[in-house]
């Protein structure tokens, strides 16, 4: 998928790789709805990629647990 991946540090050797849909469409930043996308055991945020992509008005954000998908290993 074509979407850039983010990045939140929760320290300095942890950081977890999220997605979000506002990225692409910066209409929906200031969105009231969001739907919060977290995959189960083994999984990663790439099984959501087809919702970033339905024409919709509520953002979409899917995140990578710790040491699965892009999140640091841990």
């Amino acid at each position: 998928y074509q979407l850039p991946s983010m990045y939140y540090s929760l320290n300095s050797n942890e950081s977890i790789h999220y997605l979000d849909q506002a990225v692409i469409n910066p209409s929906l930043k200031n969105s009231d709805t969001a739907v919060v996308c977290v995959h189960g055991n083994p999984s990663w945020s790439w099984y959501y990629r087809h919702y970033f992509y339905a024409k919709q008005n509520m953002r979409v954000i899917a995140l990578d647990h710790l040491g699965m998908g892009l999140s640091s290993k841990v």
